[in-house]
């Protein structure tokens, strides 16, 4: 996805940052926090999958099929059409995907089979997890170079959808040639996937339109635009759905038939000399940014708050464009930890929530209660009959079967809470003892601040006051975004925590991913052996309605085990200064922010 001469702006070290030299066009990103690396291996890794790494770095690199702006569909990148259909040879399946020519890496070097067989032969060697574990599922084998321009899969058996076309081929290509002394060193320590993961990288090599150009800590992280690079690449997409793809070595269509009129036509260029991702350190030193043209796009994971969507709806200059989320914000306990991975205490937990409360009375209306870990958004994959705990009842009621759930668990109290259903009143309780006869001690709950995301750190309160009133000693604890994401992704040292996730496609193998035993994500040692059968059918079937009915399935064993204790999704807003760009299309789902603020797309008007 990138490609060639780095132009150093020098000018950029300054950051006032009217503009940089006169005649550049440059596309001024606001985001809400640092990246953290520039290895790709570990920012796809499960220690550093951070949005704001996605975001600086997803469009300097590239894969040999993707997903569609703005559609989600499936179509190839680096591919030169679709892939060969499966061919059975003695013990394996086989598919053979044709490559393009003419595309080159930011080192001069021409990608070319060599660099997919070592990304994939990379990951299975060193058994990547993170974003990496569903592009090297336990079903391939290797990937072997035909020539120059065409490599062929070997796996043990035909894989389902979310394998291949959502999985194995869409695994981000890394140059061999950059790489490979790195991943030859590696193999010699005592833990290779650490030392590639930590590898300093300070020769970074693109390939897709983008270059690095600078980071300034704390304060910037700047990329530019090859200028000599193979664009051309047109999309069209049809009212009847159909898809058609014109660029260097490919010219392809599927999704349709011919004849429909067009709806959205789309070139990717660069048409930007740089894009630069300036740091806020809250929403409202952001918002003032974007009003007073510093910045051009607001690109925030948390989204805006009502009041600031309103502030920016009255500017002058300025669009807010509302989409629906694919995304979601939930609450997980820490399962290696006792008595987080009692399934009836996180059942009760559940149970105290009132999603309806805090959304629409508290934070008036700011996003959607939401209790499965598919986005109504993602309408036909979102199954709406999952079951809420705690739906439609009273605050008594709540703490009425809370109380019942952790007493069949074995929970005791010093004081135990009295519920008087007839008048719907309570009195708290306090003192809660465990199964094993432990008195509980203090446990937090991790939130990002309010000056970094009011409605999570909101969210964190109101759970700390519902489960004190049952006698839970708890702290919701406002904690840097980075610092829980260590926590939660490296040293596992955390009670709970609220966060979000951000998925990527419409095609909910995020499922896997996340609650999966084995799963790239599983961030919370959950394990459950119905859930794991379940979700195995799922990435293994290979007809879109048969997956439709198992993802519906495993939302609803999920709804019961509670991995995560899903709390809401929020209508994306996507906030930008209409009289300086302009994006192709503002109709998806998840919102432009969904792609990162289409770089390689976006124009400067003005």
């Amino acid at each position: 996805m990138r490609k060639f001469f780095i132009v150093i702006l020098a000018v950029i070290l300054v950051f006032g940052m009217t503009s940089l030299a006169g005649a550049e066009k440059i596309f001024k990103v606001g985001i809400g926090e640092d990246p953290t690396t520039l290895n790709m291996w570990s920012a796809l890794g499960p220690g550093e999958s951070s949005m704001y790494n996605y975001v600086v770095l997803n469009d300097l690199y590239d894969s040999i099929y993707g997903i569609c702006y703005p559609s989600y569909n499936f179509v190839p990148r680096l591919a030169q059409g679709d892939p060969g259909e499966f061919v059975q040879e003695g013990e394996y399946y086989t598919s053979i995907v044709p490559l393009r020519k003419g595309i080159f890496w930011s080192d001069g070097n021409e990608f070319t089979a060599d660099d997919v067989v070592f990304t994939y032969q990379t990951m299975i060697d060193f058994d990547l997890l993170g974003n990496w574990s569903d592009k090297h599922p336990d079903v391939l084998v290797k990937v072997e170079k035909v020539d120059d321009y065409q490599v062929k899969y070997y796996l043990k058996d035909e894989p389902g959808l979310a394998e291949w076309n959502f999985g194995i081929l869409q695994a981000t290509i890394m140059p061999k040639a950059n790489w490979e002394g790195v991943v030859e060193e590696a193999v010699k320590q005592d833990n290779p996937t650490q030392y590639l993961y930590s590898h300093d990288v300070k020769d970074l090599v693109t390939i897709n339109g983008l270059d690095f150009g600078k980071w300034e800590k704390g304060a910037f992280f700047q990329t530019v635009a090859v200028k000599d690079f193979r664009t051309g690449d047109v999309t069209r997409i049809y009212e009847n759905g159909r898809h058609e793809i014109e660029g260097l070595d490919l010219n392809w269509s599927a999704y349709g038939e011919a004849g429909s009129e067009l709806k959205y036509e789309i070139a990717e260029g660069p048409f930007v000399d740089s894009a630069i991702y300036r740091l806020y350190s809250n929403q409202e030193a952001m918002i003032m940014a974007l009003k007073k043209g510093d910045i051009d796009y607001l690109l925030s994971a948390q989204g805006l708050t009502k009041g600031f969507r309103r502030e920016l709806e009255g500017t002058a200059g300025i669009e807010v464009v509302t989409n629906p989320s694919n995304g979601f914000r939930y609450m997980c306990f820490n399962r290696a930890r006792y008595p987080f991975n009692i399934m009836e205490f996180n059942q009760a937990v559940a149970t105290l929530i009132d999603r309806d409360y805090v959304m629409n009375q508290v934070l008036q209306g700011a996003g959607v209660p939401l209790a499965t870990a598919v986005p109504p958004g993602n309408s036909y994959w979102y199954n709406p009959e999952v079951k809420i705990w705690g739906e439609g009842l009273t605050r008594a009621q709540r703490v009425d079967e809370a109380v019942k759930l952790l007493a069949g668990a074995g929970f005791t109290w010093e004081v135990k809470p009295a519920v008087d259903l007839e008048n719907d009143t309570y009195n708290p309780g306090s003192g809660i003892v465990l199964p094993n006869g432990e008195k509980m001690q203090t446990f937090e709950i991790l939130t990002p601040p309010a000056g970094y995301d009011p409605m999570r750190a909101t969210w964190g309160l109101w759970i700390q006051l519902w489960l004190q009133d049952i006698g839970f000693p708890v702290i919701a604890r406002p904690t840097q975004f980075n610092v829980i994401l260590e926590k939660v992704n490296q040293s596992k040292d955390y009670d709970a925590y609220i966060l979000g996730w951000g998925l990527g496609g419409s095609y909910p193998d995020h499922l896997d991913a996340f609650f999966a035993s084995d799963g790239g994500h599983n961030r919370n040692d959950f394990k459950d052996p119905v859930f794991d059968t379940i979700i195995k059918s799922f990435m293994k079937a290979t007809e879109i309605e048969t997956a439709r009915e198992l993802a519906f399935e495993a939302q609803e064993r999920l709804a019961i085990t509670l991995p995560y204790i899903v709390l809401f999704s929020t209508p994306i807003y996507d906030a930008y200064r209409k009289d300086v760009i302009e994006f192709p299309a503002k109709e998806v789902l998840d919102g432009i922010q969904g792609f990162y603020g289409v770089p390689r797309s976006v124009q400067i008007i003005n």
